[in-house]
């Protein structure tokens, strides 16, 4: 298990799509200073994660990057501090081995494929702050059992639930 303040080189960091470096020190394998792979954009697809970090805690963030755990395959758990106001884009997209996920009160956008493809996701929590969920926010999630869309969400698309387990 890890317990970090925040995801990628600083706090504050802006996600800065024209500069690669940036989108380096947004990601969490940032922190172990190396990608292994990229995608056909040249974007980076996988960071060298151990295998055995099951559980990661954050404590001081304010916001989730785009594409910040992307990929992180073996993670189990991902613990969200209260405070975090913005999952992004492909926040967590591809993370197979996320079991389970508490969206924090404070939350009120989650983007766009901020979960696809997280396969072993069985249950998630989303608060009554969330006024918009992005599409093809969950989709291929094929082991979710349950959803509940609060009543005070805005912008949401039933494509966000393309491929997910009969509901």
């Amino acid at each position: 298990s890890m317990t970090i303040p925040f995801v990628g080189e600083s706090r504050d960091v802006v996600f800065n799509t024209e500069n690669r470096h940036d989108m380096l020190e947004t990601k969490f394998g940032f922190l172990f200073r190396y990608i292994i792979s990229v995608d056909e954009f040249n974007h980076p697809a996988s960071a060298l994660i151990p295998e055995t970090l099951k559980k990661i805690e954050i404590t001081d963030a304010y916001k989730i990057d785009k594409d910040a755990f992307q990929y992180c395959t073996k993670v189990e758990r991902i613990i969200l501090n209260d405070g975090v106001e913005n999952i992004g884009n492909f926040a967590f997209s591809g993370c197979s081995g996320l079991v389970e996920f508490k969206v924090p009160d404070t939350v009120t956008e989650i983007g766009i494929y901020a979960f696809s493809a997280c396969s072993s996701l069985e249950n998630i929590t989303i608060p009554d702050s969330v006024t918009s969920i992005g599409e093809y926010a969950f989709s291929n999630c094929t082991a979710l059992k349950e959803v509940c869309i609060p009543v005070n969400v805005q912008i949401f698309s039933l494509a966000s639930l393309t491929a997910v387990a009969p509901l």
